[in-house]
């Protein structure tokens, strides 16, 4: 089944919420690289690959998140200051509560996730978190 799948999954990750989904960990070491590549992620100056983020007490429980695989911005020079950022974005979710109903239903509540969208190369003394 899928929750095993998932549960087999966690086991590998550096997270104990996270396992791979698409893509490898390898920050490209020239801006060659990148024009070769087939997906959007690939080829940014600031690439990612995408993780499961795994929480049984969330709907849904699963979503997908970005993770940058590289500091600095590809094809750009290190001296420079700019470097690569996460994108966040705020999702509505629902959290389950300690709380039951008679029927021993759970009781849900809204709420908001940050989760990463993407990377972006930018200066660093310009980014700012929303």
């Amino acid at each position: 089944s899928s929750d095993l799948y998932i549960e087999q999954q966690l086991d590998k990750s550096t997270s104990p919420n996270e396992f791979i989904q698409y893509g490898d960990h390898q920050c490209p070491k020239s801006i060659t690289e990148l024009s070769s590549k087939q997906h959007v992620q690939d080829q940014s100056l600031c690439p990612w690959y995408n993780v499961m983020n795994y929480d049984p007490d969330r709907y849904p429980s699963n979503l997908i998140e970005a993770r940058c695989k590289c500091k600095t911005c590809t094809g750009v020079d290190a001296g420079s200051g700019a470097g690569c950022q996460p994108i966040y974005y705020n999702l509505p979710v629902l959290r389950r509560s300690n709380n039951c109903l008679p029927n021993g239903q759970y009781i849900y509540k809204k709420g908001w996730q940050k989760i990463t969208v993407g990377c972006t190369c930018s200066m660093a003394s310009s980014v700012q978190e929303y």
